[in-house]
């Protein structure tokens, strides 16, 4: 199992609106975790999503 939680590519790239990103970018979040990754682009198109995650990895804040 990797260690590495962060995703390669940014808040940007997830489809959020501009003033949510820039929520994220002021709180000091650079890159997404790879549950927030996988799991925000579908809460976004309004799906239901269930993720599993060691603790520590940003479920919540998804």
């Amino acid at each position: 199992m990797t260690d590495n939680i962060h995703a390669e590519a940014g808040f940007d790239s997830l489809g959020l609106r501009d003033s949510v990103l820039k929520g994220v970018q002021d709180a000091g979040f650079d890159k997404p975790t790879v549950i927030q990754a996988e799991l925000i682009p579908r809460m976004l198109e309004r799906k239901d999503v269930l993720g599993q995650a060691k603790t520590g990895t940003g479920k919540t804040a998804s």
